[in-house]
């Protein structure tokens, strides 16, 4: 325990030394180093449990800011939002940084719209990490291949574009899909990313035209299982987190889930035989997280709720029966779908009570962060399930090497 306490103290006081001087001119933050201690390739080694021991130990140290602010993945768009939708940063400005020590996150993703060269989205994201503050980020892309690929959109990062799901699905063994995953990953991490987006473990409905199909490897689920614990697998040899989405599977739906709550017609036995089951084989290909979309299943809630504010989405099914362990996290909160039902303080809270673990992009993190704190107060969302969120969190980072660890 000593270990530990000691290297606790030593990464903090590393991790303060090396954050980014300020350019008063420019108001851009000089690039630095990252913090390397906190920065290891993916712990194989440490045990789940160990992993959570230490991440308590961890978390018994943060302030309660601190703890709530790891509840958050945002764009940095989110974080500083004065320059309007239309802004897009591409570089860590001294606005960004002070709105991040105001909310430190506890994780940023970067969009196409963040990058223009190799040598710019190294510079953000060396940035972004020496103003992380205490605890480390996930820095995150969404690379899925096919027309929304972040390489084909910052002009050919990796020299091609990615193949979208369908036809990798049609073309490639799992074993190729593993070795693609993994240049993937080895391309990220390159740019100094830690997490992807990826896989959709959705089904498509082969019956019918979905709004989704392109997002999803096949119809046939056993052949999008293949495809997603290959995807898992080979991302995780490249030592880039995996987030399976968008759970509980939205392949079969007609229509676009960020618009209006779709409610989702398929029975819990068409659920258990195939929309589970890619997210099934992911999970036990140790997938770390698990993103909740926001379509509605009366046939298991009998009210019609987003499942990223369901419990028995979450819990029962998730967490239950799927024995799912790792970090949970919701679709973006920002979409009309959201914000045209719950203003940014109900939608965080109906998704932390349902047992999320982390909010995408809430409309209005000012807010969000604000109604957490006062919920915690005033025990509308105990300070149990706060800590249990953010030492999964924790854990997580642990385990990918994100935060350091020190065996005893």
């Amino acid at each position: 325990m000593k270990k530990i306490i000691k290297c606790l103290i030593c990464v903090i006081v590393v991790q303060a030394v090396l954050v980014s001087c300020m350019n008063s001119e420019s108001g851009e933050i000089q690039e630095s180093a990252p913090p390397e201690a906190a920065e290891v390739a993916v712990n194989q080694n440490i045990s789940s449990e160990e992993a959570w021991n230490t991440a308590e130990n961890y978390m018994m140290q943060m302030t309660i800011d601190e703890r709530i602010g790891q509840l958050f993945f945002v764009k940095p768009e989110t974080l500083e939002p004065s320059k309007g939708s239309d802004h897009h940063f591409k570089k860590v400005t001294k606005k960004l940084n002070q709105s991040m020590m105001k909310y430190p996150v506890g994780g940023i993703l970067l969009t196409f719209q963040n990058m223009k060269s190799e040598e710019q989205i190294k510079k953000l994201v060396s940035g972004l990490k020496g103003v992380s503050g205490k605890i480390p980020l996930y820095i995150a892309a969404e690379e899925a291949g096919g027309a929304n690929s972040i390489f084909a959109g910052s002009g050919g990062l990796a020299g091609s574009t990615l193949p979208g799901y369908p036809e990798l699905g049609r073309t490639k063994t799992p074993e190729e899909m593993a070795g693609i995953a993994e240049t993937v990953g080895n391309k990220l991490d390159e740019l100094g990313f830690n997490m992807n987006f990826a896989p959709s473990a959705d089904v498509a409905d082969e019956a019918q035209e979905s709004f989704y199909a392109e997002g999803c490897f096949s119809s046939d689920g056993g052949v999008a299982a293949d495809m997603v614990a290959a995807s898992v697998e080979g991302m995780k040899n490249s030592g880039i987190g995996t987030m399976l989405k968008h759970f509980p599977g939205i392949g079969s739906v007609p229509d676009n889930t960020d618009i209006g709550i779709i409610n989702m017609e398929n029975s819990l036995t068409h659920m258990r035989e195939v929309d589970f089951v890619p997210f099934q084989a992911g999970i036990d290909a140790g997938a770390d997280m698990v993103l909740v979309s926001h379509v509605a299943v009366t046939r298991l809630t009998e009210n019609i709720v987003p499942s990223s504010m369901s419990d028995v989405i979450i819990q029962d099914i998730l967490r239950q029966e799927l024995a799912f362990e790792g970090v949970i996290i919701t679709d973006a909160m920002n979409l009309p779908v959201i914000t045209s039902h719950y203003n940014s303080a109900e939608a965080v809270l109906k998704a932390l009570a349902a047992g999320a673990d982390m909010i995408l992009m809430p409309e209005n993190l000012e807010m969000a962060f604000q109604a957490v704190k006062q919920a915690v107060r005033d025990q509308t969302i105990s300070m149990e399930r706060l800590d249990e969120a953010v030492t999964r969190i924790l854990q997580n980072k642990i385990m990918q090497g994100i935060l350091l660890k020190e065996r005893a």
